[in-house]
């Protein structure tokens, strides 16, 4: 993806930015974009998706009693987590 195509500011399901990531529009296109090609999706995706939310922000139960985010660096992204696993496993 060309990074002139990319949207400044993108709050991914987790409620992160994912333009802040390193990885945005480089190797990954946010994590709506790369879950509709993963086999195996996001745990947080599917929660949001479970509870009729846009984002963890927009959700009832608070980020910090959400046992999906507890724990979580600012910088932890579960595509990026689920892409490097699987490279790991075919090493």
């Amino acid at each position: 993806m060309d990074s002139s195509q990319c949207p400044e500011r993108t709050i991914g399901i987790c409620g992160r930015f994912c333009s802040d990531c390193q990885f945005y529009c480089k190797e990954c296109k946010g994590c709506i974009e790369e879950n509709k090609a993963m086999s195996e999706k996001c745990i947080i995706l599917e929660c949001a998706q479970k509870r009729g939310v846009r984002n963890c922000l927009n959700c009832p139960v608070t980020m910090l009693k959400c046992s999906l985010l507890q724990g979580l660096s600012k910088s932890y992204c579960p595509i990026v987590a689920l892409r490097e696993m699987k490279k790991e496993s075919r090493e």
